[in-house]
């Protein structure tokens, strides 16, 4: 199945998720990681429950466009919102203010 861009595919591995299908979200992981689209393939890795990756996901995203920062920092999305509970969460995002010179 083909997608337009990569939160239709965050989209879809989110309902992956919700139904237990780990074969197909890893696949959306895959070709979210093939698109070069780190922020989207950590969330993904975040509501899979993999955290450590998913930081790294984030922490290598860098610079990120500031569409993307304002999802990492303001979206309600679950897997974001369990990783803004760690305290590497906040030093990525202080990297981000850093690199958009704030």
């Amino acid at each position: 199945m083909e997608h337009a861009d990569p939160l239709g595919i965050v989209s879809e591995g989110l309902k992956d998720v919700a139904i237990g299908s780990a074969e197909a979200l890893h696949a959306r992981i895959e070709e979210l990681v093939a698109a070069d689209a780190p922020c989207e393939a950590g969330t993904l890795r975040a509501a899979q429950g993999d955290a450590e990756q998913a930081l790294e996901d984030l922490r290598t995203a860098q610079p990120l466009f500031w569409d993307d920062a304002l999802v990492m920092r303001y979206a309600s999305l679950a897997p974001l919102d369990r990783l803004r509970q760690d305290p590497r969460f906040d030093v990525i995002v202080r990297e981000l203010d850093r690199s958009w010179g704030m």
